[in-house]
């Protein structure tokens, strides 16, 4: 089995099950939602030290290389990046898409109008 039909069946499994979950038991839906966004955004900002933390190496060791050896050198930085703009846009889409979910139900069901108390009807 390829591993690429295997991840999108279990993204496709956990959107199914996250959406589910959010319109017919909201309630349990609100923690799941907010230990999703807590653990995204802790690998969000995980990825960006390890980026920071490559940059600062590369600038470090910059002055060691032999200047023949500096593209060489830029390359295997730029292979130990982990972020690109596409993970951004990716944890954009998923976090516009966790937040929808969460009001999932109060767009679906709408509210019933309010009801005028009853008047005293005269006779």
């Amino acid at each position: 089995m390829d591993l690429d039909k295997l991840a999108s069946g279990i993204v496709l499994a956990a959107i199914s099950a996250l959406t589910f979950l959010a319109y017919k038991h909201p309630s349990a839906y609100k923690p799941v939602c907010i230990l999703v966004t807590v653990i995204m955004t802790c690998a969000l900002v995980g990825s960006m030290l390890w980026d920071m933390s490559a940059g600062a190496t590369y600038v470090r060791l910059l002055p060691l290389v032999r200047p023949d050896q500096i593209d060489a050198a830029t390359a295997v930085t730029d292979k130990a990046k982990i972020l690109n703009g596409f993970h951004f846009f990716l944890y954009a889409v998923i976090g516009g898409y966790l937040n929808f979910l969460w009001f999932l139900p109060q767009l679906l069901h709408e509210k019933k109008p309010v009801q005028p108390q009853n008047e005293e009807k005269d006779g």
